[in-house]
């Protein structure tokens, strides 16, 4: 059986190059690229332009794997060593040079717009990759180079002055190791176009080095999430926005350094437990009050290390601030703070103490999440919202909702397995149901195998809608006390 890479041309269609054992040449009309004996490996050139039946086309770029053509393998298994994709490839198909096993060196030309899903996956000797595609788009989670460089200990990305953004999930990978790096070093010095690094451009690489250009305004959404080898990172100046997540999971980060230029960084390094340190230019907006970093516009604290102290000023906690902080074992919130917003103390492990403020209105998404040490808490009397997966799987054996609140979001207590008791002060049933649409929806303390006992401030007349005992599932059944009597709950 004979087997083909094939190549788009602008008329729409495609012609076919014949492999012969993996090896390639160009001889006259015959389009087979084979060893160079020059330097001695071998090396695939996209042609880029071929003339069948007396017409000169224009090769548009790689198709990759046909599924519905065996025989249209690509470049896929082959024994190329370098890949050079020059100006006019838009696309590279989908798994084109994916486990080329010897595959080292991959240069992308400017042209390229388009890369197909695991188009050099498990390339693991790859060593350099030289990115020059000015705007390229990647479709989501597409593994372009899933499981590369792992022979070498990781790829070297330089990018290239035409590059103007890093496309989504382009080296994204879809497992790390701790020691090891699937990207060695990010080389931005020479990326003088190159404004953004997009979501998940290098989640999960354990990237090693960054060396950042001048140009950078940008870090999308998880760009560079988890990592275990980098201890410091100095952002550069220019750099105006770090999206949430950017940085998230840097288990061993303990310093950063910040711009004057940089305006927000909401998240940006949540679930960092042992970032403590902030080297904060003077001019910068962020300053540092109590051990955290706080925006001193809005006297906001962005990553929460501490307790704060009564002379902060602080009158607000951003989303995340504390998020994965998992040396904090005991807060106190200010006085002024109205909101705790998303995630604000989420995968507090060892958090066990939390003193919230009288004035505190709102409990917000997953605020505790994940809080497994926090026992008990209690609500101030201002209290009156609790969010979605406000404590979800928190360690919470009892707690008192206050007669003001008025919404209990859908899965608030979600699998709180040491919840035993809980007593809803308020009055009017409707708590627990506002804002949903079906009785399905309401289980605020959905897996809760050992909550027994609910006490509600409701008769029994009044529970109209029948939802209790709206998610409990202990064995032994579920106890609920109305203002005027009691029933059991088998569930």
């Amino acid at each position: 059986m004979s087997y083909y890479a094939q190549f788009y041309v602008d008329d729409s269609n495609y012609y076919k190059i014949q492999l012969s054992d993996i090896k390639y040449k160009l001889d006259g009309t015959t389009l087979l690229i084979t060893r160079y004996d020059n330097t001695k490996e071998t090396v695939v050139q996209i042609p880029p332009t071929y003339n069948y039946g007396g017409v000169e086309y224009t090769t548009l770029g790689i198709l990759g794997v046909d599924e519905s053509d065996d025989s249209v393998t690509g470049f896929r298994n082959s024994n190329v060593e370098l890949v050079d994709i020059p100006e006019g490839i838009s696309q590279i198909g989908a798994r084109s040079f994916e486990a080329s096993p010897t595959l080292s060196s991959v240069r992308i030309g400017k042209d390229v717009n388009q890369f197909g899903e695991r188009a050099f996956a498990n390339c693991t000797a790859l060593d350099e990759v030289y990115y020059d595609a000015e705007n390229a788009l990647n479709t989501s989670n597409s593994q372009t180079f899933d499981g590369c460089g792992k022979t070498n200990h990781g790829i070297k990305v330089i990018v290239g002055p035409n590059a103007q953004i890093i496309p989504t999930y382009l080296f994204h990978q879809s497992s790390n190791s701790v020691n090891d790096a699937a990207v060695d070093c990010l080389d931005l010095s020479n990326a003088s176009s190159c404004t953004r690094i997009n979501t998940s451009a290098f989640n999960n690489t354990n990237i090693r080095q960054i060396i950042f250009g001048d140009a950078l305004k940008e870090i999308g959404q998880a760009a560079f999430s988890t990592n275990y080898l980098i201890k410091e990172l100095t952002l550069p100046e220019g750099v105006v926005t770090l999206s949430t997540a950017a940085f998230e999971s840097w288990r061993n980060l303990t310093k950063i350094v910040i711009p004057s230029s940089l305006n927000t960084l909401t998240g940006a390094f949540r679930h960092c437990p042992n970032l403590t340190e902030f080297d904060v230019h003077p001019n910068s907006k962020f300053e540092v009050r109590s051990g955290n970093l706080v925006d001193k516009q809005t006297n906001t604290i962005i990553i929460g290390v501490a307790q704060p102290s009564e002379d902060d000023d602080i009158v607000s906690i951003a989303p995340y601030a504390y998020a994965g902080r998992e040396s904090l074992t005991t807060i106190e919130l200010p006085d002024n703070i109205t909101l705790l917003e998303t995630e604000t103390f989420a995968g507090c492990s060892n958090l066990r103490t939390v003193d919230l403020n009288e004035g505190l209105e709102t409990i917000g998404n997953s605020a505790f999440v994940n809080c497994k040490s926090l026992e008990s808490i209690a609500p101030p009397s201002t209290l009156t919202t609790i969010n979605n997966n406000a404590f979800n799987t928190s360690g919470l054996t009892s707690i008192t909702i206050p007669a003001n609140v008025r919404v209990v979001g859908h899965t608030a207590f979600l699998q709180c397995k040491q919840l035993e008791s809980v007593v809803i002060e308020s009055s009017t049933p409707n708590l627990l149901v506002a804002n949903l649409t079906s009785g399905l929806d309401c289980e605020p303390f959905r897996l809760c195998t050992n909550l027994s006992t609910i006490t509600v401030g409701w008769s029994k007349s009044e529970d109209i809608n029948k939802y209790a005992p709206w998610g409990a599932t202990c064995t032994n059944g579920v106890k609920v006390t109305y203002s005027d009597g009691e029933e059991t709950y088998n569930v």
